[in-house]
């Protein structure tokens, strides 16, 4: 007889195999919870990661807050740590539709917080797009 803990699946490996995408699934929910109920910290919408935008113009959407009363920040750059910001705008909206000077083939990133009186949400994670050609 074999117990739990020594079952295998088909191909011999453990069940950890099946169980592990479950758990990282599972801690990577509570943390986006977190992040936007406890921290409200907004959710990039458009463009997603690895998105090819026009270089006409530069479309940003995020969620809007519970209540609808915080401003944001945005910024657009063309490194990851933001070291190089070619775009930096702070507004009372959830989107933006901006004309800004991108290069037709290059990757940037964007990333957005709320900014209420007396609180500021952390940064959202870096979300990396492309210009077409």
């Amino acid at each position: 007889m074999i117990g739990p803990i020594a079952a295998v699946t088909r191909d011999g490996r453990g069940p950890w195999v099946m169980i592990l995408p479950a758990v990282i699934g599972l801690v990577w929910m509570v943390t986006l919870y977190v992040r936007q109920a406890v921290y409200d910290v907004p959710v990039p919408t458009k463009p997603l990661p690895g998105d090819v935008v026009p270089a006409s113009g530069l479309d940003l959407l995020w969620n809007e807050s519970a209540d609808g009363a915080a401003e944001a920040r945005v910024q657009v750059a063309t490194d990851r740590r933001f070291r190089n910001i070619v775009f930096e705008e702070r507004c009372a909206c959830f989107s933006l539709r901006r004309t800004v000077p991108l290069i037709p083939g290059a990757t940037y990133y964007w990333r957005v917080q709320r900014v209420r009186p007396g609180h500021t949400s952390p940064w959202t994670l870096p979300v990396r797009f492309e210009v077409e050609p």
